[in-house]
């Protein structure tokens, strides 16, 4: 018969199933107020490969990532600038996509950057090197889709203005 082992629980450190990271009552409470979590107030998100819950009700949740210090946080660690200069790239931008001129509606615009594989990666300081500026989440994609390179969109506008499938399928002059 197998032994289960035992550890602590991270958040309350009582004796638990080594199993799990937490306690059966910690997994079920708001790390932050303790307020019990329930399908409508936890907020799920996914880091990774793994699929779990923050353990934080929304309105904990909402308190911290909808701050400008938590937004300036991210920024700083994600691309290297701070919010003002995330602000000042919107201002220059007159507030909106660069590409399609459209002013952010629900979201922010997100900050468009050159991306490197991995094993190309450069030194942390040196990401605000590669923020290019701001876009809408469609041109973002779109930008993504066609892999960074200039040549594809290019040949994606002529394609636009051309329609090569035309020079068969047009009708034979009468």
């Amino acid at each position: 018969m197998a032994r289960l082992k035992i550890g602590r629980c991270r958040r309350c450190k009582i004796k638990c199933d080594k199993t799990s990271i937490l306690c059966t009552r910690c997994q079920t409470r708001c790390a932050r107020c303790d307020k019990e979590l329930t399908e409508d107030n936890a907020v799920k998100m996914t880091h990774g490969k793994r699929n779990r819950a923050h353990l934080k009700c929304k309105s904990c949740h909402n308190k911290f990532h909808h701050t400008d210090k938590a937004k300036d946080s991210r920024l700083v660690k994600t691309y290297g600038i701070t919010l003002d200069e995330y602000n000042a790239i919107f201002k220059l931008q007159d507030g909106v996509c660069y590409i399609c001129k459209k002013a952010p509606t629900g979201r922010p615009l997100h900050v468009d950057h050159k991306h490197v594989l991995k094993d190309k990666q450069q030194d942390p300081r040196d990401t605000r090197t590669r923020v290019r500026g701001l876009l809408c989440w469609g041109c973002n994609g779109a930008i993504a889709k066609f892999k960074d390179n200039p040549e594809n969109l290019v040949r994606a506008a002529e394609y636009l203005k051309r329609w090569p499938a035309q020079e068969i399928l047009k009708e034979p002059n009468e």
